[in-house]
């Protein structure tokens, strides 16, 4: 196994990342392990993105990372993106991405996760229990030359889809990015202890106690 990129923002900056964009925060009042964690804002003036670019594009990778919200919506007829985590092909006549987000639903005790490749057939979707103020370990496990996806939430594969081999060549990037959800309302959504491989071997967390064990996924 080969750690092409991790992050679990020790440093106290975001110095690991290639790049960032509008107010992302690495702060030490919530966090996972450690002493900092990365926040992502949904407030004026500006949303969070920060980036993490692949020297050599590989085809298949595992990336894992913690989450959680202190976000509960209190407009309670839409639904709210909490973030999307984009890995990215591009070339002259290549745009394809492929998207992991999650969203706040009306009910709030729900997340709908969804992964997909943008505008096109392939995609899934799902709703999960979740509490707000809770880690979550996220992981998702790629191979864009046999072209499988799956995503994982507490260890339990919850979505996958299948496309054609090669359907999308390679992975350049993978960024967190989250949206402008109010103008006042300071709301973060934090991430923690990101670490992606080349996928040779599973990923397992090591000393990690206080994950909250979902009950039941689904029963669908």
């Amino acid at each position: 196994m080969t750690v092409l990129k991790s992050d679990d923002y020790e440093t106290g900056d975001l110095s690991k990342a290639s790049s960032t964009y509008g107010a992302p925060v690495v702060q030490s009042t919530i966090k996972y392990s450690g002493t900092y964690a990365l926040a992502l804002p949904h407030f004026e003036p500006s949303s969070g993105y920060v980036e993490y670019a692949f020297i050599e594009a590989p085809t298949k990778i595992v990336a894992e990372f913690m989450f959680r919200t202190d976000f509960l919506p209190s407009l309670l007829f839409t639904s709210f993106n909490l973030f999307d985590l984009l890995w990215f092909n591009e070339e002259e006549t290549l745009f394809k991405h492929f998207y992991a987000s999650a969203f706040l639903l009306p009910d709030p005790d729900n997340l709908l996760l969804g992964i997909g490749i943008e505008d096109t057939e392939y995609y899934d979707s799902i709703s999960v229990p979740f509490s707000i103020d809770t880690w979550y370990k996220l992981k998702f496990e790629i191979d864009t030359a046999v072209g499988t996806y799956k995503m994982y939430i507490n260890d339990i594969e919850v979505l996958s889809f299948n496309t054609p081999a090669g359907y999308i060549p390679d992975i350049k990037l993978v960024y967190f990015r989250s949206t402008i959800l109010f103008e006042t309302e300071e709301y973060y959504t934090y991430f923690d202890d990101l670490v992606i491989t080349d996928g040779a071997a599973d990923i397992k967390s090591a000393s990690k106690t206080s994950i909250n064990t979902l009950q039941v996924l689904m029963e669908v």
